[in-house]
């Protein structure tokens, strides 16, 4: 089995990844694969997918990652791209089994999954109630512990705080509701009257966005190649009725230009948003559209934009 991982390992450094695939196929069949470490399985699974998906065979890519991530705890990598190609067909009811057999299975590679991946599993549950269900109860225990630096899964717990209430269990919904921290769900629990009761009587909603935009300039002048932070803070000082600066905010860091400290993340399609909303509260209504139409030609990790 050595000889075959060995095999296959060379025709991908040659970057022949089509010819290395029988070598996978022979590695995993073989009867000595199984007393692999687990590590060392994930690893044969993930460059299986990574191969298979690089040549365009997908279905074969996906049934790789589904078999590496059923079988073991699996690498980041693996359940990145398993849960990838579940989103991009569209398949929540898989998509949802993964989360919560991340959530079981490695933790980890839960918490590092980039939370806008979740915020598109979740568009794509919410026409199924259980299954929304489902995952937002994954998403708002307390284990879950995003990576992402503003990538909070408060809007996660105020969706399912909802749900509870609506069922019924008034107080389950409310001690969520109160480990809610973030403005933007602030302000939605301060109209709901479902979770109203949850906000301190003095609640400066204000107060509260003020706070954040201060935690956020803070990040971005410590952090110049984070566009997340850039988007973060324009967002807040919209919130505050402040467009003309979330604009200037905006357009002082744009990805489209040379900058002195390169772009890591991938945020570029938000900066767009960001500045088609700055425009169209400004009435600026046709820069607002143009904006839009850039930002709906890019992608998100390498996934249809359907933000």
């Amino acid at each position: 089995m050595e000889r075959r991982i060995k095999a296959g390992s060379e025709k991908v450094a040659q970057g022949d990844c089509r010819a290395s695939l029988k070598h996978w196929d022979a590695a995993l069949g073989d009867e000595a694969f199984p007393s692999l470490p687990e590590f060392g399985r994930a690893a044969v699974y993930q460059i299986a997918a990574s191969c298979t998906g690089l040549i365009g065979q997908e279905d074969r890519a996906y049934r790789y990652a589904l078999d590496g991530t059923s079988q073991s705890a699996g690498t980041d990598a693996l359940w990145s791209t398993r849960l990838t190609f579940e989103l991009a067909g569209a398949r929540a009811a898989q998509g949802v089994e993964t989360v919560e057999a991340m959530a079981m299975r490695n933790p980890d590679a839960l918490n590092a999954t980039p939370i806008r991946r979740f915020l598109q599993l979740e568009r794509q549950a919410n026409s199924d109630p259980a299954l929304q269900a489902r995952l937002l109860k994954v998403l708002v225990a307390e284990s879950y512990q995003p990576q992402d630096v503003f990538g909070s899964a408060d809007i996660f717990k105020r969706k399912y705080a909802v749900i509870l209430a609506d069922a019924g269990d008034q107080a389950a919904a409310h001690e969520l509701a109160r480990r809610i921290e973030t403005p933007t769900e602030l302000l939605k629990i301060s109209t709901d009257p479902r979770l109203r009761a949850t906000l301190p009587a003095a609640f400066d909603g204000r107060a509260e966005t003020e706070r954040s935009l201060a935690k956020a300039r803070a990040y971005a002048d410590a952090h110049p190649e984070s566009l997340a932070a850039v988007v973060r803070t324009a967002q807040l000082q919209r919130m505050l009725g402040r467009p003309e600066e979330a604009l200037a905010t905006l357009q002082a860091a744009r990805p489209d230009q040379p900058r002195q400290v390169a772009i890591t993340d991938e945020y570029v399609n938000w900066w767009w948003d960001g500045v088609a909303k700055s425009y169209q509260i400004l009435g600026r209504y046709d820069d607002a559209v143009k904006a839009l139409r850039t930002g709906a030609a890019t992608d998100e990790y390498g996934l249809l934009n359907v933000s």
